[in-house]
């Protein structure tokens, strides 16, 4: 698995083997977001859970949107 960052009990990671669009799954013990890394916009493609650990998910994003589309070059990068 591709963990890019854990704070306080969220994983943030991007799956090796997972479909494009690039985007990231935030995992947390009572829900999971996943967000497109769009350039231009942020997309929720699914959100379970209370909802300010989306929003906190979304800022992350928001944040670190050029660490995670680096992160996905990296990780599926074609050999």
């Amino acid at each position: 698995m591709g963990e890019i960052e854990r704070i306080n009990g969220i994983t943030i990671s991007i799956f090796p083997n997972d479909h494009i669009p690039a985007h990231v799954h935030i995992i947390s013990p009572d829900g999971a977001v996943r967000i497109k890394l769009n350039i231009k916009t942020l997309e929720v493609i699914k959100a379970v859970g209370p909802a300010r650990k989306v929003k906190k998910a979304i800022k992350w994003v928001e944040e670190n949107r050029e660490k995670a589309l680096a992160a996905w070059e990296e990780i599926h990068k074609k050999g």
